[in-house]
């Protein structure tokens, strides 16, 4: 079904944009079922945004000689400006299939100037995109926020029993002689549950781990949600949940991100509400990563849940359609992954949330990829409402008058949702927006 799509992190929320400014970005680009919406899993694309500084960008596959003919790809980048470069043509080279095997699919994005970049995966009716972290993706010990929340079961495309679509999480190593020890609580490709597994990576190999048994890889039970990735040297960690139903409606969904390791996580977090039908299940996933973390949600002196490690609190949000407030603000007593399940009518994504202390980046870009209904989410501190730019062809602007105080914070944190006409976002152009005083998150939905 038709989806627009989410954030990237130096942040993006709800469906976010949470890419990370940086130089270096790796990726191991997820395999997206070709069934849906045939060929489902087409076009890619890889956005590149710069600052203040021109970049020239060069996109490799370390482990992959023949990538892209033997020539890495180059793309001159002025500065302050957005690129949208169409990989589609090397998608059997992208997708890192099959699961449980080593492959050589590791993208690396370089730059000469600090930029931020997201994959994108773009059919019209199944589309999300993965921001990518940087260096705040990389790391030793993960856990996997998949959720298991039942109406959100993934659609069976059998009898294709090779292009399924399913929940996986997908490694890539950024250096050579990495080993990577994987344990899950159910099973999956290869490997039985609660019995940890190796997998041993050379720099830019990939591997991908899911459940893909025809017979039960559409149950969300199987999800290898709370399994935990650990590794001798750095590696990069994506997760992927491809066609997942919505409970409101018909619709089922790709849903994306890359995640960052578990010391990069922080303990509180705001959701800004989508447009997701009542009854959609709009959904913050907490998941906690030490044992004894309690869950407090919009400033509530009382938590709503302890958690082990590897288990979450599902915040259901679908209460805000009639409230007041337009976001829900979460803390723990302990770092915990924070995971915002958003979209419009039954069309979903998900987005990983930046923690309040990684508060976002002072620009960030994005492309509206179809004439759906689209949204700008945006949350920033307070004082620095009426400070927003955005550079594009529309006619989009960001009013001050649109924030309003996120629960439970004290006013320190104004939230917004903004939607937007074909007039004042074009379809298929690359905006930038800024904010002259203080860092933002946004998303897109």
């Amino acid at each position: 079904m038709k989806k627009a799509l989410l954030f990237a992190l130096t942040s993006f929320l709800s469906v976010h944009l949470t890419a990370q400014t940086g130089t270096e970005f790796w990726v191991a680009p997820p395999d997206v079922t070709v069934r849906h919406n045939n060929p489902g899993d087409e076009p890619i694309f890889l956005n590149v945004t710069t600052g203040n500084a021109p970049a020239v960008v060069t996109v490799s596959q370390p482990a992959n000689p023949a990538f892209n003919g033997g020539t890495p790809i180059v793309l001159n980048v002025p500065a302050n400006s957005a690129v949208r470069h169409n990989m589609t043509a090397l998608k059997a080279q992208l997708e890192t299939r099959p699961t449980n095997t080593v492959r050589n699919t590791g993208l690396l994005v370089q730059s000469t100037a600090d930029i931020t970049c997201y994959y994108e995966s773009s059919n019209t009716n199944n589309p999300d995109i993965l921001a990518l972290k940087g260096a705040n993706g990389l790391g030793y010990e993960f856990y996997i926020p998949l959720h298991k929340h039942a109406p959100f079961h993934n659609h069976d495309f059998m009898p294709h029993a090779n292009d399924l679509a399913f929940a996986s999480f997908d490694i890539v190593a950024t250096e050579n002689n990495t080993t990577v020890l994987i344990y899950s609580p159910v099973d999956v490709d290869g490997h039985a549950a609660l019995t940890p597994f190796t997998v041993y990576l050379d720099r830019g190999e990939t591997y991908s781990c899911a459940n893909t048994v025809p017979a039960t890889h559409d149950d969300p039970s199987t999800h290898p949600s709370g399994a935990v990735v650990l590794s001798n040297k750095p590696v990069a960690v994506s997760i992927k949940d491809d066609s997942n139903h919505n409970p409101s409606g018909g619709c089922y969904d790709l849903m994306l991100d890359q995640i960052v390791p578990v010391d990069i996580l922080g303990t509180d977090y705001v959701a800004v509400k989508g447009q997701l039908n009542n009854g959609g299940d709009e959904s913050l996933f907490i998941m906690a990563v030490q044992n004894n973390t309690q869950v407090y949600v919009d400033g509530n002196p009382t938590p709503v849940a302890t958690l082990f490690a590897g288990q979450y609190y599902r915040h259901d949000m679908d209460y805000l359609n009639s409230s007041a407030d337009n976001s829900a603000y979460v803390s723990a007593s302990k770092p915990v992954y924070a995971i915002h399940v958003t979209g419009f009518g039954c069309e979903q994504g998900m987005a990983i949330l930046p923690p309040l202390n990684c508060a976002g980046s002072t620009q960030l870009s994005f492309t509206r990829s179809t004439s759906e209904p689209f949204y700008l989410n945006l949350l920033v501190r307070s004082g620095s409402q009426n400070d927003f730019v955005v550079n594009g062809p529309g006619t989009a602007t960001i009013p001050g008058s649109a924030f309003q105080a996120v629960p439970g914070t004290g006013g320190a944190w104004l939230a917004a949702q903004i939607q937007y006409n074909t007039t004042q976002v074009p379809v298929n152009q690359a905006f930038i927006v800024s904010n002259t005083s203080d860092v933002f998150s946004l998303a897109i939905i």
